[in-house]
């Protein structure tokens, strides 16, 4: 073997080395970037659904409401796989679903008098 070969060889397995270094290096440092993006998320997710909760129930404090949110919503991170996940999903959105449509069908019985007493008004 010649000295050239020889380095070329060498080159190119320090090559291999640096690439597979530099993508496990790029697989951590975006897992860690998701991570603290998911973080910073849930956080103001919390925040915003205890700030609308006082608004809907003032008896106790916003603080106190995100602590009590922060607690249901950690539940999630018990699912434990991604077709769990999905079922959640579709429960999640049958109860909207269900919401909705209740909440249709009271306006559709009681709405009118409070259309019709708003206009009078005016």
């Amino acid at each position: 073997m010649c000295c050239s070969c020889s380095i070329y060889l060498t080159s190119r397995t320090y090559n291999m080395f640096l690439l597979r270094h530099l993508f496990f290096l790029q697989q951590y440092f975006s897992m860690t970037v998701v991570f603290f993006s998911l973080i910073g998320l849930s956080t103001v997710q919390i925040i915003a659904a205890a700030s609308n909760m006082y608004l809907i129930y003032a008896g106790y404090s916003k603080r106190t409401w995100a602590i009590i949110l922060g607690c249901c919503f950690s539940l999630i991170s018990f699912v434990p796989t991604f077709r769990h996940f999905r079922l959640l999903s579709i429960l999640g959105i049958l109860t909207t679903t269900y919401g909705k449509f209740n909440v249709k069908i009271y306006m559709y019985c009681y709405g009118h008098h409070l259309i019709t007493s708003s206009s009078e008004s005016l």
